[in-house]
């Protein structure tokens, strides 16, 4: 029987001055892919030259001299294992390195990137199980659901879940000889989890949530849940993960299903989102907030008749406690909560508005117009001082009330405090205003902007975005277009503006790209609704070049022109996004080939492109692709 190669291969002898024995630098540097190529015999000269060199008593090569110049020289001996391509990166500092890797945002990528090197692995794998995201809106997403959650469960734990049904998605196999107990790795890596709707059909929602909750038992190093299921074992399992310090709730549930919520303490970011009429007797999430009044930071009620009774009678239970209760509250969102006289004083106890630093108001039920003069004496009267100035940067404000609830003299009287609580503080840098629209019969077309709201907005000169937000097309809806003056009073008041959308005026369009183009800060405009993108896009571009200066224009009309040079706008969104530059050096995924921008009447060759820049899928995903909670949370965590 003849001999196999590579055993022929190993019995060649060697021609290294080491011992015998095979070089396992070597081996490991060929791999085993890597096919040598048959060897042939060697000469008598090419013999004489890979002769072993002469050694000393000490086993050391004997020094030669070198010819030219008389110096002696030692020939070093090649180490393969050096010979690498992961070399050239690991050389960098390690904060280099990883400033390169998180940039990385690719799932797909960060796995391969893994796969490559132990180096890699080690680094790419603590991102890649980072932050866990679920979902199940439909029956094929069950298979999907379990793909995710399987490789951090343990043996015994997946084949109690297959017996208790079987689905697409499952392991088939499972390893002999190891601890069926034993916690994977990667669930240790696993920080943030989002589970969203997970409702495949009444027969599958069991296994959906059964998943859940073996994951909350592993996942014991999550600092970031946001939850839109929940029953008594999930709330058990939120409730014993030690490190919790953010968590987002919808509540649709029994109230005996929050009992063992109860007993979560010291978190630093909650949003609760309640679930039509809710009544919860016990009140756990007074209980919550009770337990974190010394590290909240973030706080978001989304509800309406429970969204109150949170706060019930906490004035009175706080009673001989200095206000405020929660010293460490930066960001405040109310949404959909009843203004009461009793509930001002709880917030009055709870909160102090003055060192918040966001504050969002959104569709709040208050026919007495409480809340928004409450605030105004609030701002109007503090003094702030160097240590505790006044703290509010970003506001977000609902201009649109209700009609099932308000009146038309209500709903003046509301905008009109809304106004003169904006006037009564200058430190804003974000001010969002969605749903600024006149619902009215009898209101014109274009109502035009409010004076009031205006000389309001320009008091904060530090403000960099500025979003008069809109909620679409509606034949009752009329929103105030802005003319070409009323943009030039924007611009000349806010020197730092950065983001500005608006609805414009469509036939005044080219007198307020003249305009805009002084907002030398500004990088981002939205104009929406518009019925022509591309002409939008142009007419803009085409009212930023035409005010260029002169010298500028001559040496452009050589090819000299560059976009980023002279302006910072770099994206115009309607209704969909898009990029301006002059050279586009990133491709990104999903982009469509740039095109140049066609500018009637200029006479000069410019050389500006654009492109389209797609948005996330936000259809039949179960979440919110964006993750707003999880990035606030993780920008205050890092």
């Amino acid at each position: 029987m003849a001999t196999r190669r590579s055993t022929r291969l190993q019995n060649i002898p060697t021609q290294q001055p080491a011992s015998d024995k095979p070089d396992t630098h070597l081996v490991q540097a060929v791999g085993k892919g890597a096919r040598p190529k048959s060897a042939s015999k060697p000469s008598a000269s090419k013999r004489a030259a890979a002769s072993e060199p002469a050694k000393d008593k000490n086993d050391q090569p004997i020094r030669k001299k070198a010819k030219g110049n008389g110096k002696t020289s030692t020939v070093p001996s090649l180490d393969v294992s050096t010979v690498s391509a992961n070399d050239k990166i690991s050389i960098l500092p390690p904060e280099i390195l990883h400033m390169i890797l998180g940039s990385i945002s690719d799932q797909k990528d960060m796995s391969a990137l893994g796969r490559t090197s132990k180096m890699f692995y080690s680094v790419m794998m603590p991102r890649l199980y980072g932050r866990v995201v679920v979902a199940s809106m439909f029956h094929a997403h069950i298979a999907k659901l379990i793909r995710t959650l399987e490789p951090l469960l343990s043996i015994a734990q997946k084949k109690q879940l297959k017996k208790e049904g079987k689905y697409k998605g499952q392991q088939e196999k499972y390893p002999t000889g190891l601890n069926e107990k034993a916690i994977p790795a990667c669930a240790g890596y696993a920080k943030q989890f989002v589970v969203g709707y997970c409702n495949p059909g009444r027969k599958h929602d069991y296994i959906c949530y059964r998943y859940v909750e073996e994951a909350l038992k592993v996942l014991k190093n999550l600092e970031v849940l946001d939850i839109v299921i929940l029953n008594k074992s999930i709330a058990k399992g939120i409730a014993s993960l030690p490190n919790l310090k953010a968590l987002r709730l919808y509540v649709d549930c029994a109230c005996d299903d929050l009992l063992p919520l109860a007993s979560i303490k010291q978190l630093r970011h909650l949003e609760i989102k309640v679930s039509g009429v809710f009544n919860e007797p016990r009140n756990v999430f007074r209980t919550i907030l009770q337990n974190s009044t010394t590290t909240l930071e973030s706080l978001a009620i989304v509800g309406d008749s429970y969204g109150c009774q949170i706060f019930d009678d906490w004035a009175e239970k706080s009673k001989g406690k200095i206000a405020p209760d929660f010293v460490a509250l930066k960001s405040l969102s109310l949404t959909g909560l009843e203004i009461t006289e009793q509930l001002l004083k709880d917030f009055d106890q709870a909160f102090d508005f003055t060192q918040l630093r966001k504050l969002q108001c959104s569709t709040l039920i208050d026919p007495g117009c409480l809340l928004f003069p409450f605030l105004t004496g609030r701002f109007s009267s503090f003094h702030g001082t160097t240590d505790a100035p006044l703290g509010l940067r970003t506001l977000n404000l609902n201009m649109d009330e209700s009609t099932w609830y308000h009146d038309q003299m209500q709903i003046q009287a509301l905008f009109e405090a809304k106004c003169n609580f904006i006037a009564s503080f200058d430190t804003l840098t974000t001010l969002e205003l969605p749903g600024y629209v006149y619902s009215a019969d009898h209101v014109p077309a274009n109502p035009g902007f409010s004076d009031l709201l205006l000389r309001a907005i320009l008091k904060h000169k530090n403000l960099r975005v500025l979003k008069l937000l809109h909620y679409g097309y509606s034949d009752r809806n009329h929103y105030p277009h802005l003319d070409a003056n009323m943009i030039a009073a924007l611009v000349d008041g806010l020197p730092q503006l950065r983001e500005f959308e608006f609805v414009p005026m469509e036939e005044r369009m080219p007198e307020i790209s003249r305009e805009l183009c002084r907002a030398s800060n500004l990088e981002k405009l939205s104009c929406a609704p518009y019925s022509d993108e591309i002409k939008l896009i142009s007419t803009i571009v085409g009212g930023f070049l035409s005010h260029l200066p002169s010298q500028v224009i001559a040496s452009a009309q050589n090819g000299n022109f560059n976009w980023e040079d002279h302006y910072k706008l770099s994206r115009i969104t309607s209704r969909r996004n898009w990029e301006i530059a002059s050279n586009f050096r990133k491709v990104k995924r999903g982009s469509e080939k740039p095109e140049k921008i066609q500018v009637d009447g200029l006479g000069w060759e410019h050389g500006v492109k654009y492109r389209y820049v797609p948005d996330l899928v936000r259809i039949h995903v179960g979440y919110d692709p964006d993750f707003p909670f999880l990035k606030q949370a993780e920008n205050c965590l890092s």
